[in-house]
């Protein structure tokens, strides 16, 4: 039976009435709070991401930094992000005498405040207190999967006590930190410097001695005549949170010890992470398109929800990023009747992408790549099929150049045996340069516009444009003619007397004596 129905029998008079209102609201808060949140559930989220309260990752798993056989986040040891979108930043600490130079001033920072511009932004500047607030490293990083996104994040701070309660705001819009020392923190959103519907928070709360991580999630929603975080509540399988209850290797990049000095270890209850299916909250996955968002990272003094805030680290992050769009081509210029093949970036592994091609001698399928041989300007534009998120459009100028003509003039193409003729090939166009592959009988011949033939055949000439490297389509080619000399000599007698005749013969043919 419904602890509705259990009620029921007791609405007797006004004043059972009333106590008994009130104790239905506190037991709906209780449900609501209670579905609206998880306690520690270690495990493998989707994408194969480990949540084990450590770093390094298993065989075949995910993790923020390279094990044996899996796959990272962050290159060693400098914590290069080679998965996107991803996020690691070491934030400054306070232990000892120090100061950090980010934190929440005053003490009039709450969750639920109105933070657009002239109400009430929060006040930051330098700052310190207890160590349990003291944040100092900062993990993010998010994944389509199976049409869902998945955010995973991870904090540390020098707390070991379970006293630490830490928030992870999300701002599509984004938070904007004025000032240089110190100033206000903006929110850029139209709903009370947030936007409804869209942007949430996710908060960690330590149990039984800090050994029990609780996450809570809440979205920014219309409450009272003004906004709050209200309540969401994710399914048991779209949470996943996990702390270190033990000491675990530090990532390569290294850690911050309780007392604030560098460390190879991270104590136990110092790490958390949470992984988390966003799109299980109800939010349309096209509003995370957007390359303003910010993740805020913060601390708060207790348990309470709107309990004052003390420590933070603020960056853009990109839940879903725009597919990157960039054109290349395998031949640019290219010779007039070939072809070139233009290709988008490679897509992430698991994305599902559609291309939208434009340009002069198309229409161009759906494809990462297409094939055309036509001058002009070739645009792009690719849409994640998974989140809707379209990509801002790229282009790429496409130059054809021409092909250089090839011709053989020739002052004679007949010569007699002993006598020469002049090849030559077409003159270059101002400005331009041509060279003269020539062959034939007699060769080989030099680079030169103008040669000079005395064999007969046929000689053949392919002419290339230096400039672009275009040659002429196939070779173009002269017949030489070569005819023989006539044979030549006179037969008679060489020996006459005065008052006689002889006869002198010429060879046969026509003669001139």
């Amino acid at each position: 039976m419904s602890r509705l129905a259990l009620m029921r029998p007791l609405l007797r008079s006004p004043r059972e009435s009333r106590f008994v209102a009130i104790v239905l609201a506190v037991l709906l808060a209780t449900a609501i709070t209670a579905t609206a949140s998880a306690q520690e559930g270690c495990g493998t989220a989707a994408g194969l991401f480990s949540i084990d309260g450590q770093f390094f990752s298993q065989t075949g798993l995910r993790d923020w930094a390279q094990g044996p056989g899996g796959e990272a986040v962050f290159a060693a040891p400098d914590g290069t992000a080679l998965l996107l979108p991803a996020l690691y930043e070491r934030d400054a600490h306070w232990a000892g005498n120090a100061v950090d130079p980010t934190a929440f001033a005053g003490s009039g920072n709450k969750n639920n405040d109105d933070i657009s511009a002239g109400e009430e932004p929060w006040a930051w500047g330098p700052g310190s207190g207890p160590q349990k607030n003291d944040l100092t490293d900062v993990y993010a990083h998010s994944a389509v999967v199976n049409d869902d996104i998945w955010l995973f994040l991870g904090a540390a701070t020098r707390a070991t006590n379970g006293s630490s309660h830490i928030d992870f705001e999300f701002n599509q819009q984004g938070f904007t930190r004025l000032g240089t020392t110190s100033g206000t923190i903006v929110g850029n959103g139209l709903d009370a410097g947030r936007t409804a519907g869209v942007d949430f928070i996710v908060s960690v709360d330590f149990e039984d001695g800090g050994a029990t991580p609780v996450a809570s999630f809440r979205k920014w929603e219309p409450m009272n005549g003004g906004y709050e975080f209200v309540p969401a509540s994710p399914g048991p399988d779209d949470v996943y949170i996990c702390t270190n209850t033990t000491s675990v290797p530090a990532p390569p990049w290294g850690a911050i010890a309780p007392n604030g000095d560098p460390a190879t270890e991270v104590a136990p209850l110092q790490f958390v992470e949470i992984a988390l299916n966003i799109s299980a909250l109800g939010i349309d996955p096209a509003v995370f398109c957007t390359d303003v968002s910010t993740l805020l990272f913060k601390t708060r003094s207790a348990a309470s929800f709107t309990a004052e805030l003390k420590d933070l680290a603020l960056y853009q992050f990109s839940l879903v990023m725009p597919p990157d769009c960039t054109i290349s081509a395998d031949v640019n210029p290219l010779c007039e009747g070939g072809v070139a093949t233009l290709s988008a970036p490679t897509a992430p592994e698991g994305a599902d992408y559609t291309y939208v091609w434009s340009g002069p001698g198309g229409s161009y399928p759906d494809a990462p790549s297409i094939v055309t041989g036509v001058a002009g300007t070739y645009s792009l534009t690719i849409i994640d099929n998974l989140s809707g998120c379209t990509g801002e459009g790229c282009t790429l100028d496409l130059v054809v150049n021409p092909l250089p003509t090839c011709a053989i003039d020739a002052d004679t193409d007949v010569i007699c045996a002993d006598g020469s003729a002049q090849f030559s090939g077409p003159a270059a166009p101002p400005g331009r340069t041509y060279s003269y592959a020539w062959s034939g009988p007699g060769g080989p011949y030099a680079d030169m516009r103008t040669i000079t033939v005395t064999e007969a055949g046929e000689y053949s000439l392919v002419v290339t444009d230096v400039g672009s490297g275009c040659s002429s389509a196939g070779s173009c080619t002269r017949v030489l003619t070569v005819n023989p000399l006539p044979p030549h000599g006179i037969d008679g007698d060489p020996l006459l007397c005065e008052g006689t005749t002889g006869l002198l013969c010429g060879p046969e043919g026509d003669w001139e004596w």
